[in-house]
């Protein structure tokens, strides 16, 4: 039986985006849209560092906030369709939170973390997530405790 100090101490939050994310339906229609242009990855990246800001995108990418987040190649796309505006970047908690899940749920399917500790980290019953097991692909016969 695991014990309280022998589980970890991660908080979803502070998980990494996988970067083979794909938009669903807790995605904001204008995260989708930037998505589009920029890719669901760098999209979230961009809404996980300016989520809930007015941002003011630059026509020259160099001086991006965004540069030092997503990268010349994506900032400069960003520039392209979103330069010298301001752009009111969605929150998208739910979306960031579904898709840190996803970190958890492939190491729980992987077996390099048990049902208790993927519990934990998500702060959610060991019930809960095992119908998130069932929604998010192949059940695991039989979970470590």
């Amino acid at each position: 039986m695991i014990q309280l100090h022998d589980l970890p101490e991660i908080r979803i939050e502070n998980l990494p985006i996988p970067e083979d994310i794909e938009p669903d339906d807790s995605w904001p229609a204008s995260l989708i849209e930037m998505a589009k242009h920029i890719g669901p990855y760098a999209a979230l990246l961009i809404a996980d560092k300016f989520g809930g800001l007015d941002v003011y995108v630059p026509g020259d990418p160099e001086r991006s906030p965004a540069y030092a987040v997503i990268g010349a190649d994506k900032t400069e796309i960003l520039c392209k369709i979103y330069g010298r505006e301001s752009l009111a970047v969605p929150v998208a908690s739910e979306a960031l939170r579904q898709a840190r899940r996803r970190n958890v749920l492939r190491a729980l399917q992987d077996r390099t973390i048990s049902l208790t500790e993927a519990a934990y980290i998500l702060r959610t019953s060991r019930r809960y997530l095992l119908k998130l097991l069932d929604d998010f692909g192949p059940v695991l016969a039989a979970a470590p405790a």
